[in-house]
């Protein structure tokens, strides 16, 4: 019978670059008050590289002092979430950043029509390190949860702009929706239409869109048209639809 091969472990790590456990842990989890030599470090990466050793997550969390997780919730009906091509590029430039630093990143899925609690309780329950939170639209719950959780200290990030006590990284979308008219407007198109990706009066960042829509035909002197403006579902097949229909407009 075959004996299975030996698993790699720190020890083995510390024997083979001639080093304590304790600076390969420090090491391996980038504990930067260490004060480890660039000399050692590379003989310890070295090492666990030779061996194939892979750190137990548990235990690195243990080092650490906090989780290996970066939360991403998805605030959004779950459908969507299959077909906005929006969340494939959140993630994978999550990932980049958070592979660099060996976080990984937990996804977490709310609906706003059930009571949830899910950013205190990933948070206080060290499940996560931090949270990034991705809203398709916010409701006040969303919005009190996440704020409460910024002034207790809690590390939260919103990817728009809810609350000024909350951190945010955000795209100027109002702006490219202005800059997109105007571009139309200076093809010399008159008769310009609009489908929302959301129903009629559904949440304020789709009215908002709406709103600079018609300010920008109206400031360069066009007349807003009602009956070129259609709403969508949060998904292609409603926006197939709606197309259809404006272009049945005389």
């Amino acid at each position: 019978m075959k004996n299975k091969p030996r698993k790699a472990t720190s020890k083995l790590v510390a024997e083979l670059a001639g080093v304590s456990q304790t600076t390969v842990s420090f090491v391996l989890n980038n504990v930067e008050s260490a004060n480890i030599s660039e000399e050692t470090r590379q003989r310890v990466l070295n090492a666990a590289r030779e061996l194939n050793y892979v750190p137990d997550m548990a235990a690195r969390s243990l080092a650490r002092g906090k989780s290996n997780n970066i939360a991403l919730v998805l605030a959004q009906p779950h459908a969507q979430v299959f077909v906005d091509e929006y969340i494939p590029n959140i993630l994978t430039g999550i990932n980049q950043v958070t592979q660099q630093h060996g976080l990984r990143i937990l996804v977490e899925l709310v609906r706003s029509d059930k009571p949830h609690d899910v950013y205190s309780q990933l948070l206080n329950s060290k499940e996560a390190a931090g949270i990034i939170v991705n809203f398709n639209y916010a409701t006040d719950e969303d919005i009190a949860q996440i704020a409460v959780c910024a002034e207790e200290g809690l590390p939260i990030v919103s990817l728009a702009d809810v609350h000024p006590d909350v951190f945010s990284v955000s795209v100027d979308k109002l702006g490219g929706v202005r800059k997109a008219i105007k571009h139309l407007i200076g093809l010399g198109h008159k008769r310009i239409g609009c489908i929302s990706y959301a129903p009629e009066n559904s949440n304020a960042h789709a009215n908002g869109r709406l709103h600079v829509f018609r300010r920008t035909l109206e400031t360069a002197g066009l007349t807003y048209d009602k009956n070129l403006v259609r709403y969508g579902s949060y998904d292609p097949d409603t926006g197939y639809t709606a197309m259809k229909s404006m272009l049945q407009v005389e």
